[in-house]
């Protein structure tokens, strides 16, 4: 699922190319080369206040061939390695050269394996010989602590990421989850390989976001703290607050393109991040750079890939670029991200349960969001399946989903965790319940048509009974149509007429909708539709000249005898 392109190919040489500049230049850590340059017109430049640094390690595969009991790891031309049998391949310890904090495990895959690679990490600090030394002969004095439960590229790993007909979809690329380790200097991983896999280029990756990459105290950046949101009880919802981009350091540099947006929202996914609970909140803006850098520079992703992460504190971090109101297509749920919203819990909520803070973020961060789209927490809508190695469903088909979903109702996996998703009946509650009253799904009947020959309708669903005012401007804002009505659901019909019910001339009309409750008004929803300009009329066809008379009594002239061949 994650390969940046096939290894050795020319997408790969350009961007060894490019760290061989970047290292000629910058005699220290290798840093995260930039491999194309970003497809769409990027905000003005911030610097990032913490700087990250990534280094990508290879694993020979006679390392991994060596120590394996009975053979079955066969090594094939060009590297590749055949799983004959489920086994796990050799241990290997690798020491960076840096300090890191974050790390994951890299690999081309091909075959049709009856089960999923995982690895098996430790990590060790301090020295490099020291930190070698505790993880190379495990069982040998102190056990090597388990930083972390062990990644898994399982069909959960397979199914999150873009949709398998989009261009920053790479099928044979894998990758484990980022692990969030906080800080060491060595990492030893064991790979669990099922039968069937063949896998090629496999690399070990560190991290650091912490600006201590060579030593020295992290520098962490402490986000603004959360502000206290609307209770269930307030008439308004509002936007709570968000860590934006260039808050939490993103580079911007790293979007290499940029999928666009969807027609409108339909839903929202909530995910874990899967990398552990045990950061510190002025971590949490360093973790979101390791799962950014991660997903563009490892898995050759466009951008993060969720919309919106949350932490185990309740801050709310902006995610995908493009506009935290607008439908911007995420990479997390394999097969459904066009017209959905992704929203990352930072942790593994499948061995814990989430803070009550991070709970109720996430349900202002979806009371909010939904309501700007207009979108129902406890409806349901058909969603249409793009496949993928661990979607649910195969291509084309149509599933029906609700607006507010767990990763595994879509894709085969235990995300968003076990303690996250029995959460979710709670999560759709407050998340309908906050800044009541709203419109639900507005709707209109088409986009344009000619007045005369045809009318638009338009209408909503109101979360109670409401006051309806509903009005339509024309290309100068002079209101040129305007109904009230009130219950629980609301209908209009325009046929392009003006107040003096004269047709208006062609153009783009806006229409507002807005509905109140006593003195608490809804967001209104808003509409635009174009009127057609008549087709000009088909000119009359020209008269056929009638042949001229002859002179009366005069003979017609004689037909000329044909001239014969010579």
């Amino acid at each position: 699922m994650r390969v940046l392109f096939p290894r050795g190919g020319r997408h790969r040489r350009r961007r060894r190319a490019a760290r061989a500049t970047l290292l000629a230049a910058v005699p220290v850590a290798v840093l995260v080369a930039v491999w194309s340059l970003p497809l769409v017109p990027a905000p003005p430049a911030v610097a990032a206040p913490v700087p990250t640094v990534l280094r990508e390690v290879p694993v020979a595969p006679g390392a991994l061939l060596s120590g394996v009991v009975g053979g079955g790891l066969r090594a094939e031309r060009g590297g590749a390695l055949q799983a004959l049998r489920a086994l796990a391949a050799a241990p290997r310890v690798v020491c960076p050269g840096i300090g890191f904090n974050a790390f994951g495990v890299t690999w081309s895959q091909w075959g049709s394996p009856r089960g999923a690679v995982s690895a098996d990490v430790w990590t060790a600090g301090g020295s490099a010989t020291a930190a070698a030394r505790t993880l190379a002969v495990p069982g040998s004095g102190p056990s090597p602590p388990r930083v972390a439960a062990p990644a898994v590229v399982t069909d959960d790993q397979v199914a999150e990421g873009p949709d398998p007909n989009s261009p920053e979809f790479h099928p044979h690329r894998r990758a484990t989850e980022v692990l969030w380790v906080g800080q060491a200097t060595c990492a030893r991983f064991v790979l669990h390989l099922p039968a069937g896999v063949r896998v090629l280029d496999v690399r070990a990756v560190f991290l650091n976001t912490m600006g201590n990459a060579d030593g020295g105290p992290p520098r962490g950046l402490t986000p603004p703290p959360p502000a206290a949101g609307p209770g269930t009880a307030q008439a308004t919802t509002l936007q709570p607050p968000i860590i934006t981009r260039a808050q939490w350091g993103a580079n911007e540099r790293w979007r290499n393109c940029f999928m666009g947006y969807a027609p409108a929202l339909k839903m929202a996914f909530v995910h874990h991040t899967d990398n552990g609970n045990g950061y510190a909140p002025w971590q949490s803006a360093g973790l979101v750079r390791a799962i950014y850098a991660y997903h563009t520079e490892v898995n050759g992703w466009c951008d993060i890939g969720y919309n919106f992460l949350v932490d185990r504190y309740g801050r709310i971090f902006e995610g995908r670029w493009g506009g935290m109101t607008q439908p911007v297509i995420p990479a997390a749920t394999m097969g459904f991200n066009t017209g959905s919203v992704a929203v990352a819990a930072i942790g593994d909520f499948q061995v814990a349960r989430p803070p009550a803070v991070m709970i109720s973020a996430i349900e202002r961060l979806l009371a909010w969001r939904m309501d700007v789209g207009h979108v129902d927490p406890y409806g349901k809508v058909w969603m249409r399946s793009w496949g993928g190695l661990g979607n649910k469903f195969r291509v084309g088909r149509w599933v029906d989903l609700g607006h507010v979903s767990g990763h595994r109702d879509a894709n085969y996996t235990d995300c968003p965790g076990d303690y996250l998703y029995w959460d979710l009946g709670g999560i759709r509650s407050a998340a309908y319940a906050i800044g009541l009253p709203k419109i639900f799904a507005p709707t209109q009947s088409v986009a344009h048509f000619l007045p005369g020959a045809g009318s638009v309708t338009f209408g909503a669903t109101g979360s109670t009974s409401l006051a309806w005012q509903f009005q339509i401007v024309d290309p100068s804002g002079s209101v040129v149509f305007a109904s009230t009505s009130s219950g629980p659901t609301f209908s209009s019909m325009w046929s392009g007429a003006g107040p003096g019910g004269a047709f208006l001339p062609p153009g783009v009309y806006t229409a507002t909708l807005a509905g109140m409750s006593g003195s608490a008004a809804a967001l209104s929803a808003t509409f635009t539709v174009t009127l057609d300009a008549p087709p000009p009329p088909s000119p009359s066809p020209s008269p056929s000249p009638s042949p001229s008379p002859s002179p009366s009594g005069s003979p017609p002239p004689p037909t000329p005898s044909p001239t014969a061949s010579p």
